[in-house]
């Protein structure tokens, strides 16, 4: 063989080489910032959970620690885009693949908490504790599920311990002292949401909860002006403006009050008290069709939040009782996915609404096969389907 042909092909083998090792490296750089975004993007849910997604690919099987740190993320960002259905199965697998890590139980509680399901938080908390019993985050967290349960006494107790290990827990001062606002202890109110006020002063809620426990106090200058901070730093924020509507047509701001109403109903369209508030002031005014309105919307909305309480309810008790029988019709509790498989990895086939009916006809790792309306089959998480009535 001529030499040249020899030295061409030599190049070509090297150019083969750097070529390879160009595109692993490429790649290998790719991996790490997907992992460095999964970790570390808060501002863009939607992209973080893209990248936690693209960071698991490449993960080894024997690394259960990395693969449950990304999957607690994409969780995180999964439930700040709403999609909870499927941030419970990656809390699980993540929960699966390192039981020790108090963090997934935590997160798997909030979630819960926001469905409704107080009881099953609770027990993710107590796992939680039991894994870091000096957490200030856990104890606040049991706190507001027994504050949410009704259980004063317990809640008080918890958050106190919340604010033994770190004095300076601003969301914990919130919390105890917006459950002490309730409770009807309001100068002892006015100073845990002052001091939560000093330690984080853009915390809107804050100065809301305080706003009220001045109102409860008769102090409406001092009320105005917390409900009006509370509204300049969140401008979205329907219950500041229920509040301040109030203390407005107490101070005979008529046109204001309304103006305020009308605003947390735009925001909130789901807001009961602005419904309600508005219709007894434009009853008030002898505006008598716009409150016969306004207090249509208040009742309906009321019975359908019942409605979904109860639904919430039995949903939580038929997961004591086990998974779902085979064979049996099923609604579904909220909007949800089905998918290929019984997986989040696995495809979208689609989506259902709220209240649609599904035939169960088998069931794996928390996940059940279902034949939806249009004779289709797929995939559902458990905790979202309820057995038909």
């Amino acid at each position: 063989m001529p030499s040249k042909s020899l030295a061409r092909i030599g190049r070509d083998i090297s150019l083969a080489f750097v070529t390879a090792a160009a595109l692993g490296t490429s790649v290998t750089m790719a991996a790490e910032g997907s992992a460095e975004a999964c970790r570390t993007e808060v501002r863009h849910p939607g992209f973080r959970i893209d990248a936690c997604t693209d960071a698991l690919v490449p993960l080894p099987p024997d690394d259960r620690a990395t693969r449950a740190e990304f999957l607690r993320y994409r969780a995180l960002a999964r439930r700040a885009v709403g999609a909870v259905d499927e941030a419970l199965v990656d809390l699980d697998e993540a929960i699966g693949l390192q039981p020790d890590h108090a963090g997934a139980w935590l997160i798997r509680a909030a979630i819960r908490a926001d469905l409704g399901r107080i009881d099953a938080a609770l027990r993710d908390v107590e796992e939680a504790q039991a894994l870091s019993p000096r957490s200030p985050q856990v104890w606040r967290r049991k706190g507001v599920l027994l504050d949410q349960k009704g259980e004063f006494d317990q809640a008080y107790a918890a958050l106190n311990r919340a604010l033994e290990l770190d004095p300076r827990y601003a969301e914990a001062f919130f919390d105890r002292g917006d459950l002490l606002r309730r409770e009807g202890y309001l100068a002892e109110a006015t100073v845990d949401l002052t001091t939560a006020i000093e330690l984080a002063p853009k915390m809107a809620a804050a100065w809301n909860a305080r706003g009220s426990a001045w109102a409860n106090l008769d102090d409406d200058k001092r009320a105005l002006s917390d409900f009006d901070q509370a509204i300049r730093l969140r401008p979205d924020f329907a219950a500041a403006y229920v509040n301040r509507a109030s203390i407005r047509w107490r101070l005979n701001d008529t046109e204001n009050a309304l103006a305020d109403y009308g605003r947390a109903i735009e925001l909130e369209p789901t807001n009961i008290d602005a419904w309600l508030n508005r219709s007894r002031a434009f009853e008030a005014l002898g505006r008598t069709e716009e409150a016969r309105h306004d207090l249509d919307m208040a009742t309906a909305l009321g019975a359908r939040r019942r409605s979904a309480q109860a639904d919430s309810d039995r949903t939580a008790a038929a997961s004591e009782e086990g998974f779902a029988r085979e064979g049996a019709f099923y609604v579904t509790t909220r909007a949800v996915n089905y998918r290929v498989g019984p997986n989040t990895r696995s495809n979208r086939l689609g989506s259902l609404n709220s209240g649609e009916r599904v035939q169960v006809v088998g069931q794996r790792d928390g996940w059940l096969e279902v034949v939806i309306p249009d004779g289709g089959q797929g995939y559902i998480w458990h905790e979202f389907l309820e057995l038909e009535r």
